[in-house]
């Protein structure tokens, strides 16, 4: 059983790096997808697209102007990211 992410399991992290394209776009974690995917402006999304590291998108993900239907697809656009980081 799996308990945590770590060590030999971090590459199930969402944090871990791995380039991934989703919806026509590099991302460089599933976190970076994630995080840019809940908002509502362009230029947040380019934001939090672009930043450094996994931690720094999904702070910045708290600060955004988050998309009017979010509660109703984050759990399909997650799957979607993890599918995609998979597959690729």
């Amino acid at each position: 059983m799996i308990y945590k992410f770590a060590d030999s399991y971090y590459f199930l992290s969402n944090f871990y790096e791995s380039d991934i394209i989703y919806k026509g776009k590099k991302y460089k974690t599933a976190e970076h997808a994630y995080q840019s995917s809940k908002c509502k402006l362009d230029s947040e999304h380019e934001w939090i697209r672009n930043t450094p590291s996994a931690f720094q998108a999904k702070q910045f993900g708290k600060k955004v102007k988050i998309k009017d239907n979010w509660d109703n697809i984050k759990y399909d656009i997650m799957l979607n990211i993890v599918r995609d980081k998979f597959s690729q």
